[in-house]
């Protein structure tokens, strides 16, 4: 929560297995949810994610690649689902 808004971050993750555990870490507390879009990752993407993960974090897996606009359409229609105020995107490999 921040200045009284629900706030998540949306973070579209293709073949990103480097990456998304450092990245997920590094998201600060007052962020209330985390959306992670594995985009049908060839990659160790989605086990990484998974033991990186803390409370606030929401994994979920496309069957087939939808590209980072899909994925981020995805990430939205999460946090709209789960009434966020406010929604931010961030890449997988950490950059904004």
């Amino acid at each position: 929560m921040f200045s009284g808004l629900s706030i998540g971050v949306v973070i579209p993750a293709y073949n990103e297995e480097r990456f998304i555990a450092r990245t997920l870490r590094r998201i600060p507390p007052f962020v209330d949810e985390i959306i992670v879009i594995d985009d049908s990752s060839r990659d160790r993407t989605f086990h990484e994610a998974v033991s990186a993960a803390d409370s606030r974090t929401r994994i979920v897996r496309h069957e087939t690649n939808q590209g980072v606009g899909g994925a981020i359409v995805t990430g939205y229609r999460e946090a709209l689902a789960r009434n966020l105020d406010v929604a931010v995107v961030m890449a997988g490999d950490g950059q904004i």
